[in-house]
């Protein structure tokens, strides 16, 4: 069903770090056809003791296959998953010449990541769904310039990926929200996006100062002063 502005409730539960798990959390994204239900969630967690940055991303499979049309449904998102990657390093790049530089190629980068991504490493998740029942899932894990991204096959319909700065964290366990108070919003209203509390991941972002070394040999960026 179609909504004049913003998008429908959400029809699916999305995934975020375990109950158990202390830290901030927020709502960092969604995406979607516009006044159509969104096919993808981005929820944000900070835990400030240890620095770690997570934001986990749900993809209902049906409705991202309907809006997108993708020809490879595991491809798109291999693709989506490095892009953010990518994406999230680029806002850690003050230089104006040097971003530009890693904008033009992160399509490229990203396209090449993801049909290799069967030969990133595997890492094993843990999913608790609503009935409370624990699934051990494997993903694939791609670490790069600080971040790390774990793509995870579609589990009742959905899929999950998983983005890291810091520590990731020691369960590696997902839980099924039905209840989303903690992130700031009700998931059985309607989507707008001045829910979102992406002001606390960009003030993460802003707190690094040196361009990563994987940046500037991944992207042949000019080496900072001194460096080897």
């Amino acid at each position: 069903m179609k909504t004049p502005t913003g998008h429908p409730a959400l029809g699916f539960f999305p995934y975020g770090l375990d109950p158990n798990w202390q830290g901030r959390r927020w709502l960092e994204f969604f995406e979607g056809s516009p006044g159509y239900p969104a096919w993808c969630v981005w929820l944000g967690h900070e835990d400030p003791r240890t620095g770690t940055v997570v934001v986990v991303r749900t993809v209902e499979d049906a409705l991202h296959n309907e809006q997108m049309q993708p020809a490879d449904s595991r491809q798109d998102l291999a693709f989506a998953a490095a892009f953010a990657h990518l994406n999230l390093c680029l806002q850690q790049v003050d230089d104006p010449v040097s971003r530009e530089t890693i904008a033009r190629q992160t399509a490229a980068v990203a396209e090449h990541e993801a049909e290799h991504v069967d030969v990133w490493p595997s890492q094993e998740w843990r999913f608790q769904d609503q009935d409370g029942e624990i699934t051990p899932i494997t993903g694939k894990l791609w670490t790069f310039a600080g971040w790390w991204t774990v793509l995870l096959p579609s589990h009742k319909g959905r899929t999950v990926i998983v983005h890291g700065h810091g520590p990731v964290p020691p369960e590696r366990r997902l839980a099924a929200l039905d209840d989303t108070t903690g992130y700031g919003f009700q998931r059985g209203e309607p989507l707008h996006l001045d829910m979102l509390d992406s002001g606390q991941l960009s003030g993460f972002l802003a707190h690094e100062t040196a361009i990563h070394p994987d940046l500037t040999a991944r992207f042949d960026l000019p080496k900072a002063p001194g460096a080897i």
